[in-house]
């Protein structure tokens, strides 16, 4: 309801703000999971340091399966129509070939299975 809220006329905020909530998402998975530490060790840093794509191919290897673990794969995967490589387009670059409604709407419904489980959220 709150990304309904943001004004479509301002180009990528609503893709941004997929990314940011994304990228809350998975931290959030990680610290109510416990897994800062194995994270911290293996990729020898701090968590704050270890970026998304390597956030996201740690949990998809140790701690994801079924369909949630295929979403990540697609994710990490730059040739699939709804990657981390857009999303990441939205918030490092100009690029806008990809803002609109039914995109994201798409991109959307792509990721709700998995922030149901990483989150432990259900649809109304």
């Amino acid at each position: 309801n709150e990304l309904k809220e943001i004004p479509f006329r301002y180009k990528n905020s609503i893709a941004a703000t997929i990314r940011v909530f994304l990228d809350v998402a998975v931290l959030n998975y990680i610290q109510t999971e416990g897994l800062e530490d194995s994270i911290k060790t293996y990729y020898r840093c701090e968590l704050r340091d270890v970026i998304l794509k390597k956030r996201l191919e740690f949990i998809k290897a140790n701690h994801l399966s079924g369909k949630s673990q295929v979403i990540v794969s697609k994710l990490l995967n730059p040739e699939n129509e709804y990657s981390l490589d857009v999303l990441n387009g939205y918030i490092h670059s100009n690029d806008t070939h990809y803002s609109g409604k039914q995109f994201l709407n798409g991109f959307w419904d792509f990721l709700f299975p998995l922030f149901e489980k990483i989150l432990e959220i259900n649809e109304e």
